[in-house]
């Protein structure tokens, strides 16, 4: 049974942190790039890469799973 990848448009990026609620930097921090790097991808002036894509995809679908990889736990 196959899968067929579907092509991942950069404005899924913009769609995704809007839907989760979360302001640029705080979208920057979570999935870890520079509040400017994500400004210059919703702004279309620079097009993430299919792997940040992914990363967003999978954010949008279990946000708690990125959230406990990347982002260090403060105690």
């Amino acid at each position: 049974h196959t899968h067929r990848r579907r092509r991942l448009d950069p404005s899924l990026i913009t769609q995704v942190r809007a839907r989760h609620g979360l302001s640029q930097r705080e979208f920057a921090e979570v999935i870890g790039v520079d509040i400017d790097t994500l400004q210059n991808w919703e702004q279309q002036r620079n097009r993430p890469d299919d792997a940040t894509l992914g990363l967003v995809m999978v954010f949008d679908a279990a946000p708690d799973v990125i959230e406990r990889a990347l982002l260090e736990r403060v105690a």
